[in-house]
């Protein structure tokens, strides 16, 4: 019967490749966490309601988000599927997108699908679910044509919900169902923070076919807490009893 390997060597070796496992396995979790959870719209209650075209509401955080060292507790809400951290710098609703970094915003910017939309019912609705300290403010899209002013059907709708998380400064995007016409081919989707056009960015696309109309669980998140530091992950969901893990990407 053959011994384990006892050599000093040999064991700093394993060691170190346990240790490399254990750090991998936190990343990994890290990063997918963001496309695995979602607060069911059927489900939401106590929000309050954004609707129309071209619309913005200025909303306050129940808690402080981080961004880059900074502490934040308001946030303007577009029905053009953005939202901007301190105050509205653009003046509108803003429904046309650019790529990132963006002068048109210089506040810390994220975009989850910043095109031109209009909601439908229930329109977009937003509130504070769960409990200090570990409370979710949610941004929920639960129902916005793309490019209201062809009409495509449910081609052009879009079903996504923002996560704003408390103390861990994580901000999770999912989409739960896009139309066919609602991949992302008119939109910009990603991050920027402070400073405008001179921002540090993190995009995802800008009119790019991005999001898959046949996979109804896709997603992504930013850690914004850490100054200098913010960190981009995306994550699809297999369908349901695939066998294969989510991916995270850094």
């Amino acid at each position: 019967m053959q011994k384990h390997p006892s050599h000093p060597s040999v064991r700093r070796v394993l060691l170190i490749a346990l240790a490399l496992l254990a750090a991998t396995s936190r990343a990994w979790a890290a990063s997918s966490i963001a496309a695995w959870i979602m607060s069911s719209p059927n489900d939401l209650t106590g929000l309050t309601t954004l609707s129309g075209n071209d619309v913005v509401a200025n909303a306050t955080l129940p808690f402080t988000l981080t961004i880059d060292g900074v502490g934040f507790t308001t946030v303007a809400i577009s029905t053009n599927g953005w939202l901007e951290f301190g105050g509205n710098t653009s003046g509108n609703s803003d429904p046309t997108n650019d790529c990132l970094p963006t002068s048109a915003h210089t506040n810390p910017f994220l975009a989850a699908y910043w095109d031109d939309l209009q909601t439908f019912s229930p329109h977009v609705r937003y509130g504070v679910v769960g409990t200090a300290p570990n409370r979710t403010y949610i941004v929920d899209f639960n129902g916005v044509d793309v490019d209201p002013a062809v009409e495509g059907g449910g081609a052009d709708d879009l079903f996504f919900q923002v996560q704003i998380h408390e103390g861990s400064n994580m901000i999770n995007v999912r989409y739960h169902d896009t139309g066919s016409a609602a991949t992302g081919t008119g939109a910009t989707i990603g991050w920027q923070g402070a400073g405008g056009a001179g921002a540090s960015a993190q995009p995802i696309s800008c009119n790019a076919r991005v999001l898959d109309d046949n996979r109804p669980n896709e997603g992504w998140s930013v850690d914004v807490g850490r100054a200098g530091l913010t960190t981009l992950s995306a994550t699809i969901i297999p369908p349901r009893n695939a066998t294969v893990p989510p991916t995270g990407i850094r």
